[in-house]
């Protein structure tokens, strides 16, 4: 099915019938996605680690981790930039042709952050 434009009507199409726009808000539910699950298992494995020494160190052991850590900042620090863009273009503050400028300062900030965690925890 296609619309006027000649693109694609589905919203799943090939990823060259969509612009950066789509694919940060995209990247966007995922990251939540996986933030929402890292709370709840953080909260949960917290709860059961209350009277658990052992249990608590594995958890901490587990938030240590390297490459968990950058991870979970890649996630969140993405997320984060992502929202403050998302919020700039619905407020009318950044047009449609910043759009990709700010995905990308966004990915930027994110690896900033990715860099600095893991320099702080490696240090």
């Amino acid at each position: 099915m296609r619309s006027e434009a000649g693109r694609s009507a589905y919203p799943l199409s090939w990823p060259r019938a969509h612009r950066a726009g789509v694919w940060a808000r995209r990247l966007q539910r995922l990251t939540g996605v996986f933030l929402v699950g890292f709370a709840l298992w953080h909260i949960f494995g917290l709860v059961g680690a209350a009277h658990d020494r052992a249990r608590l160190a594995d958890l901490v052991s587990a938030l240590y981790n390297p490459v968990f850590l950058g991870l979970l900042l890649a996630n969140l620090g993405f997320h984060t930039f992502n929202g403050l863009r998302s919020i700039l273009f619905e407020l009318g503050l950044v047009g449609v042709k910043r759009q990709a400028g700010l995905i990308l300062l966004a990915a930027v900030g994110t690896g900033l952050l990715v860099g600095l965690g893991l320099l702080w925890r490696l240090r």
